[in-house]
């Protein structure tokens, strides 16, 4: 099962009504009993006679609301709208134990805005942050075990938009997190067992925060803030990355390389029969070549693509003949109206220009071929191909005179 943050199991367990019975199963199985955090939330969730609360309510623009609680633990969504884009400081004060609040655009994307989550080891804690808001409907939510807290969305002077912000993707045994944001701004990352780490952007606009070693599925909570500024955060899921090119070219029974596209710096194999016949990196420019040894025709040449932080890609090429007779191509004139020239017998020759069939012939079982075609303009470039089941296709260039 994918590990996801606590605060959004509360948050699906809010919406859901569900209770804390039926809910414990699930919650032993992604919950790591090591910080503070989840120790607190276990001995309640896992408490078959806890009391967990969890409602709706409805709280102002530029006013407070105060709650007490009274449950092992409660969850309320607070409700507000705003007509036009506004500049606002979120401010919350609480003596629970545990205490987090989380904003989120209340639309079908439920966009976060805002995440904290406070351990108290004090009588009070409090905290707040400038947020920039678009006009829309907003939800707070609240969890909290028992104590009193007040949360306050109060507008303040405009704030500027925090840009850039960026995160870069996080791969598996990743050990830190970078991305770009407004020089001077702080940026803290929140890992699962909810430890903070934190650094400070450089006046390149970039940051770096060195991490834990990150496990797959694993997901980073990264905030963002600076006085004057409207904070942002963003959630980074630790995952492998997919190639995005990985070509190989057609291979045949004469051939002495396997040749293609892939990730600069990749490795790439080929195998027959589980037994590796060659490997290659891919080189800077994206191109890879792999020396093999010949191979026969309709044998299948598994090639593989690797990694680190990448899903493997694979593809399965088929060993096609040769033609025993070459493709000709006899020089074509604006004035004609047929392509002719020489291969082998029983092929299909097609001609193409900019990508468009335009004309189409087999080969005679004298080797000879003829294609209509409408004429074409000087200088166009036509392609010849000439393909048959189990041969390797060839190809020739052109050009009209």
């Amino acid at each position: 099962m994918k590990k996801k943050l606590l605060s959004l199991l509360l948050s699906f367990m809010m919406i859901m009504g569900i209770t804390t019975s039926s809910f414990a199963d699930e919650f032993t199985n992604v919950m790591p009993r090591s910080a503070s955090v989840e120790d607190i939330l276990g001995d309640i969730l896992l408490d078959e006679n806890a009391e967990v609360e969890s409602k709706t309510s409805a709280i102002n623009l530029d006013a407070e609301k105060k709650y007490k609680v009274n449950a092992d633990l409660s969850l309320i969504m607070y409700k507000f709208k705003i007509t036009s884009d506004k500049s606002i400081n979120l401010s919350y004060k609480s003596t629970s134990k545990l205490f987090e609040v989380a904003m989120v655009r209340n639309d079908d994307d439920a966009s976060p805005i805002w995440s904290d989550t406070i351990v108290n080891k004090s009588k009070e804690i409090s905290n707040n942050v400038n947020l920039k808001l678009k006009k829309g409907e907003y939800i707070i939510l609240v969890t909290a075990t028992k104590g009193e807290y007040r949360i306050s969305p109060k507008t303040t002077k405009s704030l500027k938009t925090m840009s850039p912000f960026t995160v870069k993707k996080v791969l598996p045994g990743t050990t830190s997190l970078s991305g770009t944001g407004v020089a001077g701004a702080k940026v803290t990352v929140r890992t699962d067992d909810f430890k903070t780490y934190t650094t400070t952007v450089k006046s390149d606009n970039t940051y770096k925060v060195t991490i834990p070693k990150q496990e797959e599925y694993s997901e980073l909570l990264v905030k963002i803030e600076k006085e004057g500024y409207g904070a942002k955060i963003a959630v980074a899921e630790v995952e492998y990355a997919k190639f995005s090119t990985f070509t190989v070219n057609q291979v045949k029974s004469t051939s002495t390389t396997i040749t293609g596209k892939g990730k600069s710096g990749a490795t790439v194999r080929a195998f027959v029969n589980g037994k590796k016949i060659g490997e290659a990196t891919v080189k800077s420019d994206g191109t890879y070549s792999i020396k093999i040894p010949k191979q026969s025709s309709s044998k299948d040449v598994l090639v593989k693509m690797y990694k680190t932080g990448y899903i493997t890609k694979s593809k399965t090429v088929t060993v096609k003949k040769v033609f025993s007779k070459a493709l000709t191509v006899n020089s074509v004139k604006s004035t004609q109206k047929t392509i002719t020239g020489k291969g082998s017998k029983g092929a299909t020759v097609r001609a193409y220009v900019n990508n468009k069939e335009i004309g189409k012939a087999t080969v005679k079982s004298n080797g000879t071929y003829s294609m209509s075609i409408s004429k074409q303009s000087k200088g166009k470039v036509i392609t010849v191909k000439m393909s048959k089941t189990g041969f390797a296709t060839s190809s020739k260039n052109v050009t009209v005179k």
